[in-house]
């Protein structure tokens, strides 16, 4: 359901990086593996032990009177208490990342990350650990914070970027991460040859309305994927001078994975192949 949900895998896979024996390190709906092991007397277990009025709460919103709805409530509902339930949350972790880093593959538009770091839990007041956190990522990662306005100042992130406090049993995180921001490439066409310079200029302006549709753009044919059209490059800023045609193209650059799976590869120039027949 979530498999194929770029935010939410990078999300997971980022809980995973920074704990070792925590539950927050597993997807909540279960692993595959996981999920072909249920049984149906598994399932009645888990309702028996966990979907009990004790564990719930009742909500009612409307023109109602509160005292009818109460009286009705423990007319219906049993007075004990269920069966307290023990809960494992790991072993107490330290301060550092389990793992450093994790990279997938996906199909998007252009890359996600996100940067995480653990902090102390504090269960007697979640409250307050939670509007402090909260503030914290305000200040330090806020649109108007000094950390984002140079990294957006020397193109490292774009208006996707943002932060985040995130708290469960055990488990407090500051996290942080959005889109890769689009490297701007400055790129200029001379005509060569011995033509007029009229006929340079009446070649160039030919290119414009071309330019203009977008210019598709595919990994080389010997990358893993490769071949296929991925996106279409906008130009910007077109504008010719003397035989110069000049304008602005925004692109990532592309990490294929490692053959044996593992990682990020080296990096690829991607390439545009231009045909006049265009």
């Amino acid at each position: 359901m979530v498999e194929d949900s770029p935010d939410w895998q990078v999300y997971e896979r980022l809980l995973a990086c920074l704990y070792r024996s925590s539950p927050a390190r597993v997807p909540i709906a279960g692993t595959v593996e996981s999920i072909a092991g249920i049984t149906a007397e598994t399932l009645y277990d888990c309702h028996h032990a966990f979907y009990c009025p004790s564990n719930m709460a009742l909500c009612v919103v409307g023109n109602v009177d509160p005292h009818t709805v109460i009286a009705l409530a423990e007319e219906v509902l049993p007075r004990e208490r269920g069966e307290e339930i023990a809960r494992c949350y790991g072993e107490k972790e330290d301060g550092a990342a389990a793992q450093k880093e994790t990279v997938t593959q996906m199909e998007v538009a252009l890359p996600q990350f996100l940067v995480g770091f653990k902090c102390e839990t504090n269960e007697g007041d979640l409250l307050r650990q939670s509007l402090i956190g909260e503030m914290a990522s305000d200040v330090l990662l806020g649109d108007s914070s000094p950390l984002y306005q140079r990294l957006y100042d020397e193109g490292l992130i774009n208006s996707s970027f943002g932060g985040g406090f995130d708290q469960l049993p055990g488990v407090a995180v500051l996290c942080a991460g959005g889109a890769q921001a689009e490297h701007r490439y400055r790129v200029s066409i001379r005509c060569a040859g011995d033509r007029e310079r009229s006929d340079k200029n009446g070649r160039l302006a030919a290119l414009v309305p071309v330019l203009l549709r977008g210019i598709p753009m595919a990994l080389p044919s010997g990358v893993p994927g490769g071949g296929k059209v991925r996106r279409v490059l906008s130009p910007q800023g077109l504008e010719t001078e003397g035989d110069e045609l000049r304008f602005t193209l925004s692109l990532t650059r592309s990490v294929p994975p490692k053959e044996d799976g593992g990682g990020a590869g080296g990096e690829t120039m991607q390439v545009l192949h231009w045909n006049e027949s265009n």
